[in-house]
């Protein structure tokens, strides 16, 4: 019975790390760190 808990805690705490660790790599996609995201570039054309 302790064990069992023991093991469904442990998946539990796993899954969650998982789901934390995920939501770092978004949120630095989403702000640019470490190059994770294409740059991006503008040029101005001139008006006809």
């Amino acid at each position: 019975m302790v064990e069992e808990q023991r093991k469904i805690d442990e998946e539990r705490q796993r899954l969650k790390k998982e789901q934390e660790k995920r939501t770092k790599e978004e949120q630095k996609k989403i702000l640019g760190k470490n190059n994770s995201r294409p740059k991006l570039s503008f040029s101005l054309k001139p008006a006809l």
